[in-house]
């Protein structure tokens, strides 16, 4: 997987496969979320989902069989519940996406959410996500991904941590910011020069696919404009089974 290439910016899709080969842009900028916010809550639009294939193996279930000990593998990654709360209140209107064949463990975040505070499986929180990728129209997924990072970030709990700093401070304090929202995996600035900054996400062994780190280059880049970053574009330059590279840019 190394070599891949994903931009997270103005407009396009992050779609693709874990080949190495991964180009385009992800949803629609922060600073024009205008018309995507109307999109994800307009009632009479008509979405489109990518049924999976009955005879096809869902993506979250190649997921876990990549992993040591399937769900259980890596317990001491973990992810804020407070980042799953975002994801239910931001769902668009109109979508209902089911769960058929996902293990109940992960059924449960849906089902019983946690509360902001705990702490929950990183494996099982991307094991859900891929479920969802399956089941959504691509533009809507993507969208609804930047917009429930845009809420999160300015949400009472954590608008301190973005709002109140320049980009360029954002990335020098980016390890201390990763720990409220995750354990168990490192995002550290390799470096920073004038409106770009490259990063390094450091992960135990296969914990993130191209379509994870496309969740998180999105992610990052809601981040980045919370901070004062115009048009942020995030490309994700090299992957292997434990770490990713981000180039960051903005205008």
């Amino acid at each position: 997987m190394s070599g891949a290439h994903l931009e997270a910016g103005p407009f396009g899709s992050a779609r693709g496969v874990d080949d190495g080969s991964i180009s385009g842009r992800c949803g629609s900028s922060i600073g024009r979320l205008g018309a995507a916010a109307t999109l994800l809550n307009r009632r009479d639009v008509s979405y489109r989902f990518a049924v999976p294939s009955p005879d096809s193996i869902p993506e979250w279930r190649r997921y876990l069989a990549g992993l040591p000990n399937g769900e259980d593998s890596h317990p001491q990654c973990l992810v804020k519940g407070s980042v799953l709360k975002g994801i239910q209140e931001s769902m668009p209107t109109g979508v209902v996406v089911g769960f058929e064949g996902v293990p109940p463990s992960i059924r449960a975040f849906v089902d019983r959410p946690p509360l902001p505070n705990e702490w929950i499986s990183e494996v099982r929180f991307n094991a859900l996500m891929l479920a969802y990728r399956e089941r959504m129209d691509a533009k809507v997924y993507d969208e609804w991904i930047r917009v429930r990072n845009q809420r999160l970030f300015r949400s009472p709990l954590y608008r301190v941590l973005f709002l109140v700093v320049s980009p360029e401070r954002l990335f020098i304090g980016v390890p201390q910011r990763w720990s409220a929202f995750r354990k168990g995996t490192t995002l550290e600035l390799l470096s920073l020069r004038e409106r770009a900054a490259e990063l390094v996400l450091r992960y135990p062994s296969h914990l993130h696919t191209t379509a994870t780190l496309g969740n998180m280059a999105i992610a990052l880049a809601a981040a980045a404009e919370a901070a004062g970053a115009k048009e942020p574009q995030i490309t994700l330059t090299s992957v292997t089974s434990t770490q990713a590279k981000l180039d960051t840019r903005w205008l």
